[in-house]
């Protein structure tokens, strides 16, 4: 969520959350010794947590801003091989699957 959506000026940065460090959280305080991801230390992970967390590492990784030159902002800790690809928040597949359903299904590109 932007705060634009607000009635707020919008600026770089200025999501009601912060890019880095829920990237921080979830890759240093949610993983799984044995793979998967969870909803908060000290409990197991499961699925449906991982794919929850890692739609929000992907929206975290992948947050886009307009200037008017469709200017892209990323923020991916660590080695830049870490990204995810985008993903559709509303879905939580990837944005090109997301884009072909509802092509497939209404003939649309956007909701």
């Amino acid at each position: 969520i932007h705060a634009e959506y607000m009635g707020s000026p919008k600026m770089k940065g200025d999501w009601f959350f912060d890019e880095r460090a829920l990237q921080e959280y979830l890759l240093c305080c949610c993983q799984g010794d044995r793979g998967g991801l969870k909803d908060k230390p000290g409990k197991p992970p499961d699925y449906y947590h991982t794919c929850y967390a890692l739609g929000g590492l992907s929206l975290a990784q992948n947050a886009r801003y307009w200037d008017g030159n469709a200017d892209t902002y990323r923020t991916v800790l660590g080695d830049p091989g870490n990204q995810l690809e985008l993903n559709d928040p509303i879905f939580n597949i990837s944005w090109k699957m997301a884009q072909q359903a509802l092509q497939h299904f209404g003939g649309r590109s956007s909701i």
